[in-house]
């Protein structure tokens, strides 16, 4: 199970459209596993200052999870622990004065 972009590369620049200072949208990810299900959701990045890290996480679970809306990260990571077959991730890079692309 992979997660790419053709955007960037991992542990490269994001470039300025994907984040607050461009449009934010949505940067093409690339999911190499057959039958998925899920949620993808973006926000996008918008440091203060500084360089930061992106992380686009990717998990292949045993079971559906049947969380509430408006689980926050540590619930999420609390109900996937014992149920995790595989995890994929890609990290981007992003600050205000990054050098842009």
């Amino acid at each position: 199970m992979t997660i790419a972009s053709s955007a960037f590369t991992n542990q490269e620049s994001i470039p300025p459209i994907y984040t607050c200072d461009g449009d934010g949208i949505n940067p093409p990810l690339e999911i190499s596993r057959t039958g998925f299900c899920g949620i993808l959701t973006h926000v996008p990045p918008c440091p203060p200052s500084g360089v930061h890290h992106y992380r686009f996480q990717l998990y292949a679970l045993d079971k559906k999870l049947d969380l509430e809306t408006g689980t926050d990260r540590e619930e999420l990571e609390e109900a996937m622990k014992n149920s995790i077959l595989a995890r994929a991730e890609l990290v981007g890079i992003y600050s205000p004065e990054y050098p842009k692309e």
